[in-house]
């Protein structure tokens, strides 16, 4: 996983929270680096939907979805 030099904030898409390793995603503080200030338990439980959603729409198998 690639971290920015000064903050180190790992990179990932702003959308999805997957980070340059696939399958690998962030969430809550360690989305801001060492600036943990950003992201609180108030805040930072949004990241939870767009993973699930991504993790979903990526290994969705329909065959096994009324399981």
């Amino acid at each position: 996983m690639t971290l920015n030099p000064q903050t180190p904030i790992p990179d990932f898409d702003p959308d999805t929270l997957e980070t340059d390793v696939e399958d690998l995603y962030i969430a809550g503080s360690v989305a801001c680096g060492c600036e943990t200030w950003n992201i609180f338990i108030e805040n930072g439980h949004v990241h939870a939907l767009p993973i699930i959603a991504d993790i979903i729409r990526k290994h969705h198998n329909p065959l096994i979805a009324g399981m």
